[in-house]
């Protein structure tokens, strides 16, 4: 946002301090008392988003009462008055803090090799713990913890500019996140944070906790004790990917002077999990003080948790006692420099592993993004980011479920230390066992950038990923290179019988890239074509041997050249549908014909997770707003039923003359049935239709068959959970202003809640403590059957 504006009632706007997608931040002078503010501009459409200032006055009351030494206090909140809504500014005042930011100091210290000693790091998270802490307990949640949000107050400043002496850090854009995100359109209370330290639920679309920020937390951990970030990438979609699913590379070996009782503390910061964290900041930075043998500080108010496992102390050898080697392991072969915590200027990257893929556990994370509008990803009108790993599931009872947690987590942690990150994070999502043995070389899976919207498939399955091993290296003067084709025939039905009939198609083709043979193993992505669905238009990889300076722009019609082949079945059933396996994935994760039909875009796939992604955002909304917006809750139950029912059954359930309060084309199916004999079928029984003719198709192998039929065995439980969203609904819908107001009514929107969160993120039985899946994993399972199998090429 721009802005030529140079006063605000009595403020006088000075220097843009800085400038993000939806805000501004300004130094201005109070010219009534006499003093320097900062001024943050949110930019707010008043259009578009109606509810913003009910909103704005709230959220702002919540984050003024925040009166704490280590939190920016902020003092008043108003939105400028305009006759052109669309240019409204709604703007914050709060104090200055004249200083440099975290990501400042860490830029220099640790980023530059210095790294600063464990005492100054101790102290730091102890003002920011008792900051967090603080705001926790009275309801705020941060969500967006980041370098960039801490200053470093000069006015405490005793050694300007030392490593060994860190500024009273104070925290910034308390409560921020979840205004921004509502008003965006995204999930009321989801984050808008900077993929690199935003948490794995986060990135999936679930509203941050507690147990977010401690994650956060972990991250800046991490990059002050390493000098580097757990998870870093040029494309911020990666590293929110990342996030989910990769493993982060274990501390030590980045900087071998890092303790093993300190890379617990990291690494538990860190947990996919979130109750697997630490239980609160001030608890995190307790086994900080206890990882470097310090006394844990006075001013920390350590909260009287329930004794624990997880909360044990995690010293796990001796260490020693001295300040200097706070950082030091104990082995004198790694000797530390004079003045600070670590070796200076020893930084080591973790070395990239060679990875056996493995069938993805059910390790809990949170579900799907929605509307990522952040200062980072720009180009996509409404990028949907799909996750990689299953959303956490609810908490269980205290017991067996939380020591399983500490056990998994030393087990995590092990592997880490051990393993150095355990390869690519996607790759354990992509194959569901070992390579088979007839398919010795590798495999290559399709990958969803998330650059895309609702008017067409783009950026669905839009990237490819290759893996290959136990290849030789090229000829000298020859190279490997890689290319998608396009199908072998397409099918025609007979006038005779209605008999499918398959029709060579001529050949098409796509230029992936040469292939870098190192140690006989082969890691590529490709990701170009503009977030083009390459599914929907190529079925066949293939991998050549040829000059290394080629000039052709398709492969060798010399087949002795072709070295490494893999093709998606797609023999298809000779009479009838007329389907291959290739068909029904397309439909499944490209294109679905009958939705097409109908002006709607993607693949069944993509909408139902997308649907129950909208259905959750919806409800939690609505219970955010109890006692507060009435008419919000009811505006929200409605969209609820609309997605839910359909068009064509939603005014069964909802008050006479109600109208659709969604896009009308996304609404002509619903998620569940909701009628016998119902004419209009829902996606998730169009999913199990899909999937139960895929099972049958020829050429499916017995491995696809099995995961197939896995997959259709899961559809009840959404369909269960999501109809006791309906019931809940079909309550709510039918209550006034005052009945949606009553204490009671709160318990069915946390059922609502809750109910719609098992459907997306899946839960864990308490009878079994076996996982239930939800709509994540199932669109998991579904992306791993568009797999390849490569194996070498026989002519």
């Amino acid at each position: 946002m721009s802005t030529d504006l140079r006063r605000l009632g009595k403020y006088e706007l000075q220097e843009c301090l800085g400038r993000g997608g939806m805000a501004e931040v300004w130094k201005a002078l109070d010219t009534q008392l006499k003093r320097y503010v900062a001024i943050k501009l949110l930019h707010a459409d008043l259009q578009v988003d109606p509810d913003f200032k009910t909103r704005f006055e709230r959220e702002g009351r919540m984050m003024a009462s925040l009166y704490h030494p280590n939190i920016v206090q902020i003092h008043d909140f108003q939105i400028s008055p305009s006759t052109e809504p669309e240019s409204t500014t709604a703007y914050m005042v709060m104090d200055y803090i004249e200083g440099p930011t975290l990501a400042d100091y860490i830029r220099s210290t640790s980023g530059a090799g210095k790294f600063p000693p464990a005492a100054s790091v101790v102290q730091l998270f102890a003002s920011i713990s008792s900051a967090i802490d603080y705001a926790h307990q009275r309801g705020m949640v941060h969500r967006d913890i980041k370098p960039a949000n801490i200053l470093l107050d000069k006015r405490f400043s005793e050694a300007p500019d030392s490593a060994d002496q860190i500024d009273e850090p104070v925290l910034t854009d308390f409560g921020i996140a979840k205004l921004l995100g509502a008003s965006t359109g995204a999930m009321s209370g989801s984050w808008l944070g900077t993929p690199l330290y935003i948490s794995p639920e986060q990135v999936q679309g679930y509203p941050g906790n507690e147990r977010s920020d401690i994650y956060s937390l972990g991250v800046i951990l991490y990059e002050m004790c390493t000098g580097v970030l757990p998870f870093h990438d040029k494309n911020p979609s990666t590293v929110m990917l990342q996030h989910v699913k990769e493993p982060p590379p274990a501390p030590s070996l980045i900087n071998p002077n890092i303790p093993p009782a300190l890379s617990m503390v990291i690494l538990r910061c860190l947990a996919k999990d979130p109750a697997a964290r630490f239980p609160s900041a001030s608890s995190l930075t307790a086994a900080l003080a206890e990882a470097f043998n310090l006394p844990i500080p006075e001013t920390l108010n350590v909260p009287a948790y329930p004794k624990d496992v997880l909360d044990e102390p995690t010293h796990y050898q001796p260490l020693s006692s001295s300040l200097s080697a706070g950082m030091t392991p104990s082995s004198p072969a790694l000797p530390s420099s004079p003045g600070t915590g670590f070796s200076a200027g020893v930084i080591h990257h973790a070395p990239t592993p060679s990875v056996t893929p493995a069938f993805a556990h059910s390790s809990p994370s949170l579900n799907v993004i929605n509307n990522v509008r952040t200062g980072v990803i720009h180009h996509a009108p409404t990028p949907l980011q799909l996750p990689l790993t299953p959303p956490p599931l609810p908490p269980a009872a205290p017991g067996k479920r939380r020591t399983g947690l500490f056990v998994a987590l030393i087990a995590l942690a092990i592997l880490v230390l051990v393993g150095g990150g355990l390869g690519a994070f996607l790759l354990s999502f992509k194959q569901s066992a070992p390579v088979l043995a007839g398919t010795p070389n590798g495999f290559a899976f399709f990958v969803s950038s998330g650059q895309w919207n609702e008017g067409n498939n783009q950026g669905i399955e839009d990237k490819l990923q290759v893996t290959l091993h136990n290849i030789p290296s090229a000829a000298p003067g020859k190279s490997y290179y890689a290319w998608l084709l396009g199908d072998k025939s397409s099918l025609s039905i007979a006038s005779k019988g209605n008999q499918c009939i398959q029709v060579p198609l001529p050949a098409t083709y796509l230029f992936l890239g040469p292939l870098n043979v190192d140690h006989g193993s082969v890691a590529f992505t490709y990701g170009g074509m503009q977030n083009v669905n390459l599914l929907a238009h190529y079925s066949r990889l293939l991998i050549t041997e040829e000059d290394a300076n080629l000039r052709s722009a398709s492969p060798s019609s010399d087949q002795h050249k072709w070295r490494y082949y893999a093709e998606l079945p797609q023999k298809a059933d000779k009479i009838g549908k007329c389907f291959s396996v290739l068909d029904y994935l397309r439909q499944l994760l490209s294109e679905g014909l009958q939705l097409q039909k109908q002006g709607i875009r993607g693949g069944l796939d993509v909408r139902l997770v997308r649907n129950v992604q909208k259905i959750l955002e919806w409800a939690a909304s609505a219970r955010d707003a109890w006692r507060i917006q009435p008419d919000f809750i009811h505006r929200q139950v409605v969209r609820v039923l609309d997605y839910l029912d359909g068009s064509p059954y939603v005014r069964q359930d909802v008050p006479t003359n109600t109208p659709l309060l969604v896009d009308p084309q996304l609404a002509q199916i619903g998620l569940i049935t909701v009628t016998q004999n119902q004419k209009s079928i829902s996606y998730l029984v169009r999913i199990d239709n899909h999937l139960k003719n895929l099972s049958q198709a020829p050429g499916i192998t017995s491995t696809m068959r099995t995961q197939t039929i896995q997959v259709d065995r899961q559809l009840p439980n959404v369909q269960k959970w999501l109809g006791r969203v309906r019931m809940d609904a079909q309550q709510l819908v039918k209550m006034d202003n005052n009945q949606l107001s009553q204490a009671s009514t709160l318990l069915i929107l946390d059922d609502m809640d809750t109910q719609a969160n098992y459907a997306l993120a899946g839960r864990l039985d308490p009878s079994t403590d076996a996982t239930q899946t939800g709509t994540i994993e199932i669109h998991y399972r579904i992306q791993q059957l568009a797999t390849f199998d490569i194996q070498p090429y026989k002519p």
